[in-house]
């Protein structure tokens, strides 16, 4: 199971952060001609008890070791 390095918890609870771009054009009425949508998602693992955190690639190795 897999435990917290800073205080051996074993819950942790991940952030999903999703981010939507959207690219316009307009016509000379002011009325919207073309649309460009990009999304991305970033996620972060952090410890339920202390918080300690993962980077934005969600890594649990980052803050967290396996133990039998």
């Amino acid at each position: 199971m897999w435990k917290c390095k800073e205080c051996g918890c074993t819950t942790f609870k991940k952030t999903i952060i999703t981010t939507t771009e959207v690219l316009v054009t307009f016509d000379e009425d002011g009325e919207e001609e073309e649309k460009e949508v990009d999304q991305s998602n970033e996620c972060y693992l952090e410890c339920k008890n202390c918080g300690k955190s993962s980077s934005i690639f969600n890594f649990i190795e980052d803050i967290a070791e396996w133990e039998e």
